[in-house]
């Protein structure tokens, strides 16, 4: 089962679709127990959406390695 730290630390992967699949189901069932970790993925996705408003282009993230997708 994931922690909380495990989702932090995979939230760029989860919200870019990039997670694999034990992972990805992993996430989601941590979410649908844990409301500090819903909120922080809500957060940084009403983050990344203004970014991209604000920019009107893609916003990139980075991985934990520091390479561009």
């Amino acid at each position: 089962m994931l922690k909380c730290r495990d989702v932090t630390e995979m939230t760029t992967d989860y919200l870019d679709g990039s997670l694999t699949l034990p992972h990805r189901m992993g996430m989601r069932w941590h979410l649908s127990i844990c409301s500090f970790c819903r909120r922080h993925i809500k957060q940084v996705r009403a983050t990344i959406s203004l970014l991209r408003a604000d920019t009107g282009s893609v916003v990139y993230t980075t991985t934990r390695t520091g390479a561009k997708p």
